[in-house]
């Protein structure tokens, strides 16, 4: 899927996804990777929504988000209950679909202005 958009200067952009790779700006990543219109965390050591932690909620939480997007794949998955702890404390929002939508709403939500992370797995 090719997704285009004018890119603002100095906000990070999905340019395009298909399985296996995600496009940030120019660059093409392979691995799970966090988002944000000014942060980019593509070292997040991690391998698929199942091995997720409280501790990536809490770097999700970190970045002061109001809605976090977790795009799980080609199928949605959803977090254990348990594992929200710090993103309920905050009150910020939780959205899981496959990682497809997930690119095409983190576009649509950067580009209202709405300060919202993209957690993906490729």
């Amino acid at each position: 899927m090719q997704i285009n958009q004018e890119m603002d200067a100095g906000i990070n952009l999905i340019r395009s996804y298909e399985p296996g790779r995600i496009g940030i700006n120019e660059t093409f990543f392979s691995r799970p990777l966090i988002v944000a219109s000014d942060v980019l965390i593509s070292d997040w050591a991690i391998e698929n929504p199942a091995a997720l932690r409280q501790e990536d909620f809490s770097k999700m939480a970190a970045l002061e988000p109001a809605i976090v997007l977790l795009g799980t794949g080609q199928q949605q998955r959803f977090p254990a209950p348990e594992l929200l702890t710090p993103l309920l404390h905050r009150q910020i929002g939780l959205e899981c679909m496959t990682t497809r939508n997930a690119c095409h709403t983190y576009n649509v939500l950067v580009h209202e202005g709405r300060r919202v992370v993209a957690a993906l797995f490729v």
